[in-house]
This record gives C-alpha cells, structure tokens and sequence, in this order.
C-alpha cells in the first residue's frame, strides 16, 4: 500500500476516534439527563438533583444545561435546602442570561422556598369538617409576574355566594404583601425563619415539615401564625403552591377552619 494511501488513512481513522468519543460523551450526557427525569417523575427528589447537577456542571455549553440548573434549584428550593438552590440559580443567572428560566431564578435565588408564587391557576378551599359542602372558598390567579400576583377571592356558604373581592400579593424586598381594598398587610417576611409586628398584629413564621390536606400531604410547609390580642391564627404555605391550610389556635389546641381540597 502506498505511503500516502496509508497516512490518509491515519487521518480518517484519527477524525473517526474523535467522532466516536463525541458521540460517547454525547450519549452519557444523555442518559445523565434522562435518569434525572426518570427520577424526578418518580418523586426521588434528593437522588435527581444530583443527576441534574452533575449533567449542567459537566456539559456547561448544552442547550439543555440551563433547564438542568433550573430543576436543580426548584428540587432544592422544594427541599428548604436554600444554600444549595441558590448556587443552582445563580450560576443559571450568570451563565444563561437568555434562557427562558432567568426571571423565575432571579426571583427564586431571593425568596426560597418560595411559598406564594403557584404554578397552578385556581386553589379550590373548603372547610375541613364537610370539605366544601358548608363552605367553600375558590381563588382564581387572574394575572402572575414575579413581583405580583392579582387574583379574586369568592366565598361561598354552601351554594350561595357571600363574597367576591379582589386582591393582589406584591412581592416587595424581603416582604410578601397581601392587599385589597380594605387592608394591606405583610403575610410572608424572608429569610424563613422571621418575626415581625404588622400594624395591631405581631406575627412569627416558621418551616414545620409535612402538612396533610384534603388536595394532598406537602412537605417543608411553612406555618405563620398570627396574633392579634387574644386570638391567634396559623396559615399554612406549601412550596410552590401557596397557602393550604388556615387554623385557629386557642389555650394551645389548633382547630382546623378552611383547607385546600384541591387545586388546578
């Protein structure tokens, strides 16, 4: 064979082994992603976000790195592991100007957990003895940024409508705001733990782990109870849904008044 039939062929063979290792590292990247996924779905939250992590921090310039970064932080924000979530954000942020998630991580690398911004479009809230039948209340978010949320409030005793008030949660430095025509109020101080005094009523939050409702049990469910003379009440956010639960506590015994049945 001639000498340079034969370095024409170390060439190809060259250009063939490096295809090859591409499409290898390209696959295993692949399947990296794909086992975050298949985790995910299977609600293994602290094993798919080591798998989402390890794919945006080894494949930086994929088209898909930033979405790894963005389910990594929401994993870890849901998980109240806000040091961990914050890195994923923020390395979104500085990485990725363009990418569709950078508004929603700015807004996630501040406030975490987030416990007011709901992915979903209508809560659906009864009381927790007949889960609705006595009476019901349904929030529809009308209109969502993150830096505020409109929605309308419609209470109901039994089928009769005894209600309907709109009202809008303004997300303000550390404070979330809850505002209608009639009052204006901090519901939600960051960062979680916090204590703060509100106009005749002082208030304290704290994260308290699992909250089962009607719609479903939620973990790292954030409890703000607030107190105004003698009587104190405790709301309850769940991460990524908002408030699920609204409680009366007297002589140290809470008594369950509306819950979230469900939501959609």
């Amino acid at each position: 064979m001639p000498i340079q039939s034969i370095q024409i062929n170390k060439k190809k063979f060259g250009i063939g082994i490096c295809v090859f290792i591409l499409l290898f590292f390209s696959s295993c990247a692949s399947n990296v992603l794909e086992n975050a996924e298949k985790l995910y779905q299977q609600k293994r939250l602290p094993e798919a976000v080591i798998y989402y992590e390890k794919y945006y921090t080894e494949n930086p310039k994929s088209e898909k790195a930033d979405y790894a970064a963005y389910m990594s932080g929401l994993i870890n924000s849901s998980m109240a592991n806000c040091s961990k979530a914050i890195k994923n954000f923020e390395f979104l942020i500085k990485t990725y100007p363009k990418s569709k998630y950078y508004e929603e991580s700015y807004f996630r690398a501040f406030y975490c957990p987030n416990y007011i911004y709901p992915k979903h479009k209508t809560s659906y809230f009864g009381d927790s003895k007949s889960y609705g039948k006595n009476a019901m209340e349904i929030v529809n978010f009308n209109y969502k940024t993150f830096s505020q949320i409109d929605f309308l409030s419609r209470v109901y005793a039994g089928k009769k409508r005894i209600s309907a008030q709109k009202k809008k949660y303004i997300i303000n430095g550390v404070n979330i705001v809850e505002k209608s025509d009639y009052a204006s109020n901090i519901i939600i101080k960051y960062p979680i733990p916090n204590e703060w005094n509100e106009k005749n009523a002082s208030y304290k939050s704290e994260i308290v782990g699992k909250i089962s409702v009607k719609a479903g049990e939620f973990d790292n469910c954030l409890r703000v109870i607030q107190k105004n003379g003698e009587a104190l009440t405790a709301n309850y956010y769940a991460p990524d849904i908002g408030r699920i639960l609204t409680s009366s506590i007297f002589r140290d015994k809470e008594t369950r008044i509306m819950e979230l049945i469900k939501y959609e």
